[in-house]
């Protein structure tokens, strides 16, 4: 084999295992939009807005739910999707409330995803500690986020943005839509939230509300493909990393294997060098 051939070879090799290792770097973290954002700014994506829902007496009167992202599907009666109030409703629209407000309301809902993404973004409204969102990537639970991170978060009188922009904390809370709620249910955290996977896709996202509160929710957004942040996303503020219990996709050892094996035998059955004479 010559210098150059084992020079591929080696190189190869690199990058394999350079690839394997960043395969194992997978992370989901959470970020905030500026206050007062009710909608994603993330170019591309595709959202729900639940605005072209037939309500019936004010109410969605279904457990399922074909959206323009996926399949929504409670575990009541009926997926709580009702008319804009002071705690919910971006621009004054529909909006889906996680929780029990009456008999066969659903608190747990579960989007399954029209395909893969490595974004998620939903309008939290009348914020509290007790909303979660589930992430699953191919049937196993991959990371899990408490708004009760946002709660804590948000205690602090400013927050900073990528960019160093610094937004007043108070301005998260109460309703920011124009007209009657203009500044209701002020005691509560209002804030368009991004989480954005790296090294994985996930295909379900389950929202739970497991308390007497809800978990109100507007403008569902997913993406597909990677994010450059902060580049082009510096107004988002960074809340945490989410651990990530699953390392997603898994490692190709056979592969590896396959290819260093080779390489050693390639190098073995070098021609030996000559003595000089």
């Amino acid at each position: 084999m010559n210098r150059s051939t084992r020079h591929l070879l080696a190189c190869a090799v690199f990058v394999t295992l350079f690839g394997l290792g960043a395969a194992r770097a997978s992370t989901l973290t959470a970020y905030l939009s500026p206050p007062g954002e009710m909608a994603t700014e993330v170019t591309g994506a595709t959202t729900e807005t639940f605005n072209e829902v037939t309500l019936n007496s004010d109410q969605y009167n279904s457990n399922t739910l074909a959206s323009a992202i996926g399949t929504y599907v409670g575990n009541g009666t009926r997926i709580p999707i009702i008319l804009a109030d002071q705690y919910g409703g971006a621009n004054n629209s529909q909006y889906m409330y996680v929780g029990t407000r009456q008999s066969g309301d659903s608190t747990v809902v579960t989007l399954t995803l029209n395909s893969p993404a490595d974004y998620f973004g939903f309008w939290w409204s009348a914020g509290d500690p007790a909303n979660e969102a589930q992430v699953y990537s191919n049937g196993t639970l991959v990371a899990t986020f408490t708004t009760d991170a946002l709660t804590s978060f948000l205690s602090t009188p400013t927050v900073t943005a990528l960019n160093g922009t610094q937004y007043v904390s108070r301005d998260y809370y109460g309703n920011p839509n124009s007209g009657s709620f203009h500044g209701d249910d002020s005691a509560e955290a209002f804030a368009y939230v991004n989480l954005v996977a790296t090294g994985f896709t996930f295909n379900e996202i389950v929202l739970t509300n497991d308390a007497s509160s809800g978990f109100e929710n507007d403008n569902n957004s997913v993406y597909a493909g990677s994010l450059n942040i902060p580049q082009n996303y510096a107004s988002f503020v960074e809340v945490e990393d989410i651990p990530v219990t699953t390392p997603v996709p898994e490692p190709n050892y056979a592969a590896l294997m396959s290819l260093i094996l080779a390489a050693a035998a390639a190098w073995k059955l070098r021609p030996a060098r000559l003595p000089v004479a």
